[in-house]
């Protein structure tokens, strides 16, 4: 019985290694969003701790000085979130991105093992068949020797 090769075995290891780098560039992808998110969090509690200490500082009346600064401020933290939801958004692009450059190169690396599996079902058939064609003319000979 002869030993099955596949012929498109060194493309479907390439597809395999490609598969296996698109996954790393994926997972990469969604840590860079969450670190990316959590700066965004970080933020938004920079700013509501913020808006919590002026609106406190209102009540206790305030030196205006300060109450201009802490203003300031939260523009400032304002304009960092409007930045950082922009980062968010590109993070979230990419990931997409790698997420169907993932998807694309397991469906070639699928269609190829469907195609290795195929070759070898077609493979013990035909191995199967010529089995068969051995032990029928085996049979045969035996047949045919007795009656000689």
């Amino acid at each position: 019985m002869a030993k099955f090769k596949f012929k498109l075995n060194s493309i479907l290891k390439l597809n395999e290694s490609i598969e296996d780098q698109k996954k790393n560039e994926f997972r990469k992808a969604a840590v860079q969003l969450e670190i990316e998110r959590n700066k965004l969090k970080d933020l938004f509690n920079d700013k509501e701790h913020c808006v919590s200490a002026h609106q406190k500082a209102l009540k206790e009346r305030i030196d205006p000085i300060k109450s201009d600064m802490l203003i300031k401020y939260i523009d400032l933290v304002n304009k960092r979130i409007t930045t950082q939801e922009i980062e968010v958004k590109k993070c979230e692009e990419f990931l997409e991105i790698k997420r169907l450059e993932l998807v694309e190169a397991t469906k070639e690396k699928k269609k190829l093992e469907k195609l290795k599996e195929k070759q070898y079902e077609q493979y013990i058939i035909d191995e199967k068949r010529e089995e068969q064609k051995v032990t029928d003319e085996v049979v045969g000979y035996k047949v045919y020797s007795k009656i000689s």
